[in-house]
């Protein structure tokens, strides 16, 4: 008997170094029927969406249909780095870990057509979501394409394309990592601040790989909560008028400095903000360098906002005490130290005594950016600036316009029309020489005096001026993106907004019969 309970200790420790222990217990299609007969996940409660035409079940579980157009970019994304990879490697397999899986939706997609990976592996913290998510992987499995079908991965059942896992996320891929087992493409959709994910989600993933990673706590990226911010980012966030924006850098900020440990460097393929939540996502490419220094300190510096004027600036680690680039009000100009509003503590203010000139590389480019409050006065009367300083965060691009055309490409193939206007806006913001974060319209008519003109007609006068102007996806209605100073902008706010009444008066003439000149004239 003593044998017996030695070899069944034996077979259970042999066992679980198959399964993993309890919380991080492998699942494949063939070993899932078990747990789908005891998952207290409700079947009767069950209900079929589609996306995309892909069907999935979603039962009675916590699942967002809104993030439909995250799931689509990442699919697009995808697709294309598959196509690319069998182009260079025939032969070789494209595999995918969906670290957050939830019910599977995700992860189904990315089974299905057009993607059609060849290996997905699907974690989730929540083993009682085991009947949906083997059920929805299975689904997809079975109806791919016959070429995909017939991939023997870890040779399980459906041509071993998809296994299962319940654990940590970032143990599994640290695991993955230790058995060299890295993956193309790593997608983290998990909640809050995912700044513990990212070290692991770089190690996981192969060079030349794509990270999708996820924030979905706003009230830290948007600066109210900046020591939280600190802890996860490395980063100190103050409140700025593009908080959403902010939030999009601050984790592509991350990113790049973890990367820059590991000697890596990112370039984004797109970034994007959804309201709802509101959720953060961005999806990088990953390469090595010999040189992380220099890539950081280009890519990972400071924004400075004077709340005097509402200038904004990009501030290199080399300038760091000097006033908000480009901004030349009388408040910037003034010395002197206004008295914090914690007491004791510092004010968040920069040193006023050295010149606000931009650095002759780049390093200080002017933005544009909305008031946030006046300037307190100093004791003697005059005007101080306040300089609210964020970072260090990403200041490149938030996409690549390159792969945002193929992205549309594709789109356009598919027959996914809808996603035009939001491609097309990205490849906009995508412009290198735009910097970062944006103007809001109705605080730019404040400063002007006027009412808010229509965004198109303020876009025409910038151009008109010289400068670009583009919309953002982060406030469609509001936003306007530009490289002008803020007192071009004031000038062509005005502008835009006698042109709006222009056109206005002349259209309500119009309808009366009358001529606009002649109206005017008499």
């Amino acid at each position: 008997m003593k044998n017996r309970g030695t070899l069944l200790l034996c077979c259970l420790g042999c066992a679980s170094s198959f399964l993993g222990d309890g919380r991080g217990r492998v699942i494949g299609p063939a070993t899932s029927r078990f747990n789908r007969r005891h998952s207290s996940a409700n079947s009767a409660a069950s209900k079929t969406l589609e996306e995309r035409g892909v069907e999935f079940e979603v039962g009675d579980t916590f699942f967002r249909s809104e993030s439909r157009l995250s799931r689509d970019l990442s699919v697009l994304a995808t697709t294309l780095a598959c196509r690319d990879k069998k182009d260079r490697e025939p032969g070789s397999l494209f595999r995918v870990v969906d670290a957050f899986a939830g019910i599977g939706s995700r992860a189904a997609r990315y089974l299905a057509w057009p993607v059609e990976v060849d290996f997905v592996l699907a974690n989730d913290g929540n083993e009682a979501l085991d009947e949906l998510l083997c059920s929805n992987l299975a689904r997809q499995a079975r109806s791919g394409s016959s070429a995909a079908k017939k991939k023997k991965v870890d040779g399980n059942e459906c041509g071993g394309r998809w296994r299962v896992t319940y654990g940590d996320a970032a143990r599994v891929l640290l695991e993955a990592y230790l058995a060299k087992d890295y993956f193309d493409v790593v997608d983290c959709d998990g909640f809050g601040l995912g700044g513990r994910f990212i070290g692991p989600a770089l190690r996981a993933v192969k060079h030349g790989g794509l990270i999708y990673l996820t924030n979905t706590d706003g009230r830290t990226s948007s600066g109210k909560n900046p020591a939280l911010c600190l802890a996860n980012y490395g980063s100190w966030a103050n409140q700025v008028d593009c908080p959403n924006e902010q939030g999009l850098r601050l984790l592509l900020g991350a990113v790049a400095q973890e990367a820059a440990v590991q000697r890596l460097e990112v370039e984004p393929v797109f970034s994007l903000y959804s309201p709802h939540g509101p959720v953060f996502r961005c999806m990088v490419r990953v390469s090595p360098t010999k040189r992380p220094d220099l890539f950081l300190a280009r890519e990972r510096r400071f924004t400075a906002h004077c709340r005097a004027c509402g200038q904004t600036g990009v501030v290199a680690w080399e300038d760091l005490g000097c006033p908000a680039p480009g901004c030349s009000c009388a408040a910037t100009r003034a010395a002197g130290r206004a008295p914090s509003r914690r007491g004791d503590r510092p004010a968040n203010r920069v040193d006023q005594s050295r010149s606000s000139e931009p650095a002759a590389d780049g390093g200080a480019a002017v933005v544009g950016g909305g008031a946030v409050e006046a300037a307190e006065a100093a004791d003697e009367g005059a005007a101080e600036a306040a300089v609210a300083m964020s970072g260090p965060l990403w200041v490149g691009p938030l996409h690549d316009g390159a792969a945002l055309v193929r992205m549309a490409g594709l789109a356009e193939e598919l027959g996914w029309d809808d996603l035009k206007p939001l491609l097309e806006t990205l490849k906009g913001e995508a412009d290198p020489r735009l910097p970062p974060l944006f103007h809001d319209i109705h605080d730019l008519s404040k400063r002007a005096g006027t009412d808010p003109p229509p965004r198109s007609l303020l876009e025409a006068r910038l151009r008109a001026g010289g400068y670009l102007a583009t919309r953002t996806h982060v406030d469609m209605t509001r936003g306007v993106k530009t490289d002008a100073p803020m007192e071009a902008c004031v000038e062509a706010t005005a502008g835009a907004d006698a042109d709006a009444k222009t056109a206005r008066a002349a259209k309500h003439f119009a309808m009366e019969g009358q001529d606009l000149n002649g109206a005017v004239s008499s």
